[in-house]
């Protein structure tokens, strides 16, 4: 081996054994500022996940909106304000998944005059878009506050690839997290809409009964029948159009809501509330109660089954009957608690006055028509 050849393999070996030197102390090339060795992201709430079961209550604020979501000692979440009404358990998991589990990939401003150029200003002040996710144990100790702002890229709907900022609360200095969060301000927001999805054809007959005295009835022959009769039908008078009674039978068919609360928070007493009672073919008997309060449209219903209001032929077997009462009792449990705010399309077909129903009556001339003076026994005499 001559002195040339020599001299490479001592430089090639030092080199081989800095590099080894600069894995072993450091673990590699450098990360990215914010991120973990593995490139998953260095976790804001470390600590979090373990006690993601100890969660009792999420706070979440949008400017003066703010919707808190409590656990009840069954485990299931509600709505606190709205006397714990059931909220969309897979959403509030995701959502607190979402916070708890939130990792950093990049640091981004520390600044408080940037944090509104990516959405991330104080959530409470008034016109806010950030939004803030509170979560907190059963003493009210808290588990993870993260204050979320605007996506990093809104036209990047690649989930691997999307971005959003965010940052701890109480904390000016803000992160860039992998993924995105769907977070609503809104009780509608965490609830299911529709409610009750009934077959029309079902329904036989309701009974009206209106604030001030005024009742009548809808009702058909059976399930086949698409003449609808209302009664009574006042005099020389014709519906507005075909179906408006039909709409009046079919209310309970589908109720997509719009809020709910306790029954009793919205009917009083003096809740000049209308009461409406449906009967279905095969037995099944809805009262419902609706009432215009509160900027909206509110109504109640419960049900059960009544064999002695079948009138379908063949009536229902044994075994179909114990399946219809099971079903209104069902119905019964997850309705009559509440009040649930409908649309007005809806909430008027509840208990509409028969007036809406009728076109308007001809008018009554104010005076009697009078004979023309050309005509009759004192017209004038023909001209010679």
């Amino acid at each position: 081996m001559n002195t040339k050849t020599l001299a490479t393999l001592v430089i090639v070996t030092g080199v081989l054994a800095a590099g080894a030197y600069f894995v072993t102390t450091t673990g590699g090339p450098t990360p990215p500022r914010g991120a973990d060795p593995a490139g998953e992201g260095r976790p804001l709430f470390p600590d979090a996940p373990a006690r993601a079961k100890d969660a009792a209550k999420i706070t979440i604020q949008r400017g003066e909106k703010k919707v808190v979501l409590a656990r009840a000692e069954g485990g299931a979440w509600g709505l606190a304000d709205r006397g714990n009404y059931p909220a969309l358990e897979d959403k509030v998991r995701e959502t607190a998944r979402g916070v708890l589990d939130a990792r950093e990939i990049e640091k981004k401003t520390a600044d408080p005059a940037l944090h509104g150029r990516i959405g991330l200003e104080d959530p409470a002040q008034a016109g806010a878009t950030s939004t803030l996710v509170s979560i907190e144990d059963g003493a009210g100790k808290p588990i993870a506050a993260l204050i979320i702002g605007k996506r990093q890229d809104a036209g990047n709907y690649d989930p691997a690839k999307a971005a959003t900022f965010v940052r701890p609360a109480g904390e000016n200095q803000t992160s860039l997290v992998r993924g995105t969060f769907n977070i609503g301000v809104e009780p509608v927001d965490w609830i299911r809409r529709d409610v009750l999805t009934l077959d029309a054809a079902r329904f036989a007959r309701v009974e009206v009964a209106r604030p001030g005295g005024e009742a009548y009835s809808v009702s058909r022959k059976s399930r086949l029948e698409e003449s609808y009769v209302l009664e009574p039908m006042p005099a020389g008078r014709e519906l507005v159009d075909t179906q408006a009674h039909a709409r009046v039978l079919h209310a309970p068919t589908s109720i997509n809501i719009d809020d709910a609360r306790l029954r009793s928070d919205i009917f009083t007493e003096d809740a000049g509330s209308s009461a409406s009672t449906y009967t279905t073919f095969d037995g099944l008997v809805f009262a419902a109660r609706s009432v215009q309060k509160d900027g909206g449209w509110w109504v109640n219903v419960t049900c059960a089954f009544d064999p002695a209001k079948i009138t379908d032929q063949p009536a229902p077997d044994e075994a179909k009957q114990e399946a219809l009462k099971k079903e209104a009792s069902e119905i019964d449990a997850r309705l009559a608690p509440w009040a649930f705010k409908v649309s007005e399309y809806t909430g008027k077909n509840f208990a509409p006055a028969v007036e809406t129903l009728l076109k308007p009556a001809a008018p009554v001339p104010e005076h009697p028509a009078q004979p023309s003076p050309t005509e009759g026994p004192f017209a004038p005499p023909p001209s010679p």
